[in-house]
C-alpha cells in the first residue's frame, strides 16, 4: 500500500498530511471521515524535512531512510484507518512539508487538504521560525480548501467520530 501514485479512485481524492506526532490519528481520523463522506480515496502524506536544506540541530533527528519512516509511521496510519471503508494510500515524500502537501493537492486534483493545528511550545515556536507555518503556509499557497484539525480535537481520548454522533445523529458531520 505505500505507494507515489494517487489512489484508484476516479477523480478526486483527500490528501492527510500526518507528522507522525500524537495527533496523527485524529488528523486521519477526520480525513477518513471526510474521505467516507465524499465516496473519495485518501491519499497520506508523511513529509520529512530535505536534511541538506535545513538545520539538522534545529529539526531534531531526520530519518536518514525514507523506507525506515514508512515502516515506522505504517502501522500508525493502518490502525487509524482500519475503520474507515475508504480506499488509501500512505507515502513519504521530502522537502518542505507546506510546498510539498500543495504540490501534491494540486497534482492529484485534491477534494481538501487536512493537516493538524500547530502545536504549542517552545520546539514547535523554534519549527516554526526556521520553516513556517504547514496550515498557514497550505491556506495561502494552493486552491482547495484546508481543514486544520484544532489541537483540543487532537489531544482528545475519545474518537471524533463518536463525540459527533452523540451530539447530532440526524446527519453525518465532520467535527
Amino acid at each position: 500500500m505505500v505507494d507515489d501514485g494517487a489512489p484508484e479512485a476516479a477523480g478526486r481524492l483527500v490528501l492527510a498530511g500526518i507528522d507522525g506526532g500524537a495527533g496523527t490519528g485524529a488528523v486521519l481520523t477526520v480525513a477518513g471521515r471526510l474521505a467516507a463522506l465524499a465516496s473519495t480515496a485518501l491519499l497520506v502524506v508523511y513529509v520529512a524535512p530535505n536534511p541538506a536544506a535545513l538545520a539538522p540541530a534545529l529539526l531534531g533527528p531526520v530519518p536518514s531512510d525514507i523506507d525506515d519512516l514508512e515502516a515506522e509511521l505504517f502501522p500508525t496510519v493502518v490502525e487509524a484507518l482500519c475503520h474507515h471503508a475508504v480506499e488509501w494510500r500512505f507515502t513519504v515524500a521530502t522537502g518542505h512539508a507546506g510546498c510539498e502537501l500543495a504540490r501534491l493537492a494540486e497534482q492529484h486534483h485534491a477534494l481538501a487538504v487536512v493537516v493538524g493545528a500547530d502545536t504549542p511550545g517552545c520546539g514547535s515556536r523554534l519549527r516554526r521560525l526556521t520553516s513556517g507555518s504547514v496550515p498557514a503556509h497550505l491556506a495561502h499557497h494552493q486552491g482547495v480548501p484546508v481543514i486544520v484539525v484544532p489541537e483540543a480535537l487532537r489531544r482528545s481520548k475519545r474518537p471524533s467520530a463518536t463525540r459527533v454522533g452523540e451530539a447530532r445523529n440526524d446527519r453525518p458531520t465532520l467535527p
